[in-house]
């Protein structure tokens, strides 16, 4: 394994994001992933380097691999043994591998960049997997932006207006393990006024945050502060 981000867990992070129900989400995908990974598929239907067969409804997107029986070959291969056994390491084909059209798999460009991608979509799987066992986590994880965190602090009691914003600034960057300077440009917008930091998205956000987490006096606290925005 390298340290290049797997790309299928990315993009699923950014869609996870952007909806409501992030349980069904994830289990929904899961689902998707057993159901593509144990069919056969069918013949490629192929649109210049896209495989229409493999189109599906899920978050991840397989369209540009071609037989998925080979792809799936390599998945629960590597699911289960926790490597990849089914590549001879002489090149000595069997009648299945010669099926897909390899006749020396790993001189095969196309075949390698799949190999890679079914490794990837494992560990995609299995973390997806780990997500699932614990949702609690996901759903108290605020995903908060540096502005939000800081109002979500002043909220909750943080008071630094008797200190220098440049003081204040590397406590709460040593706090939030953020560099300094951004939060020392916050801090003069944090306590008063419409502006960049407390702009009416930022304390929707925050109030949502403490809404989820019963704090519905601050919640509510902040509900007022936004109508009298209107």
């Amino acid at each position: 394994m390298n340290n290049t981000p797997n790309q299928f867990i990315e993009d699923f992070k950014n869609h996870l994001n952007k909806v409501k129900n992030k349980e069904a989400l994830i289990k929904n995908e899961i689902i998707q992933i057993e159901v593509f990974t144990s069919s056969k598929g069918g013949n490629p239907e192929m649109m210049g380097e896209l495989n229409f067969a493999n189109e599906t409804n899920s978050v991840f997107d397989l369209m540009d691999i071609g037989f998925r029986e080979f792809f799936n070959s390599v998945f629960n291969d590597y699911l289960i043994n926790g490597k990849i056994t089914c590549i001879p390491d002489n090149n000595e084909m069997d009648d299945d591998l010669r099926d897909f059209g390899i006749s020396s798999l790993r001189d095969d460009e196309c075949a390698m960049s799949e190999i890679e991608k079914a490794t990837n979509f494992v560990d995609y799987y299995n973390w997806l997997k780990e997500l699932e066992i614990k949702p609690t986590i996901q759903k108290d994880k605020s995903n908060l932006n540096l502005e939000q965190k800081l109002l979500a602090l002043q909220y909750l009691g943080l008071e630094v207006r008797d200190f220098s914003n440049s003081h204040s600034a590397t406590v709460l960057g040593q706090i939030l393990n953020v560099g300094s300077e951004n939060i020392r440009k916050n801090l003069s917008n944090l306590y008063a006024g419409k502006n960049k930091v407390r702009s009416a998205e930022n304390l929707e956000k925050v109030s949502e945050l403490f809404k989820n987490q019963t704090f519905d006096s601050i919640s509510n606290r902040i509900k007022k502060e936004l109508k009298e925005m209107k």
